[in-house]
Parts: C-alpha cells; sequence; structure tokens
C-alpha cells in the first residue's frame, strides 16, 4: 500500500523516495498489527478494551520496531 501511495502522491525524505515509503510501511504495518494483535489478545485474555490495546501496542511495539530497524 505504501509504495503505491508514494507512486500516487510522490513523497521523499531526505531526498530519496524509498526512505518515505519505509516510513509508511512502518506506520501501516504498526497499524494492522495493533489491530491483529488486539483483537486476538483482547478475547483469549479476557481484557478491557483499554488494557487489551495497551497489551496490543506492546506485543506490536517489541515485535516490528526491532525487525524494522534491523532492516
Amino acid at each position: 500500500m505504501a509504495e503505491w501511495f508514494t507512486v500516487l502522491v510522490p513523497v521523499t525524505l531526505f531526498g530519496k523516495t524509498v526512505f518515505a515509503a519505509w516510513v509508511i510501511d512502518y506506520i501501516l504495518a504498526f497499524l494492522f498489527g495493533i489491530a491483529f494483535q488486539y483483537f486476538t489478545i483482547k478475547p483469549m485474555k479476557g481484557l478491557s478494551a483499554k488494557d487489551g490495546l495497551r497489551e496490543a501496542l506492546k506485543a506490536d511495539t517489541l515485535s516490528l520496531t526491532p525487525w524494522q530497524a534491523g532492516i
């Protein structure tokens, strides 16, 4: 999705389109990841909406951020 966005709306970061695409990729992956984590963790643990969101944020931040930094 991010790559098509950068084709339709040319954005750059530090003069490069690829860096902007990476940032957009990270944001989209983070949002989709939180949604998937939330709808898995909340019912499995029987948490409230706030606690489920907190747990989803922790899980996705701890998995996605180091992976993206490694790339």
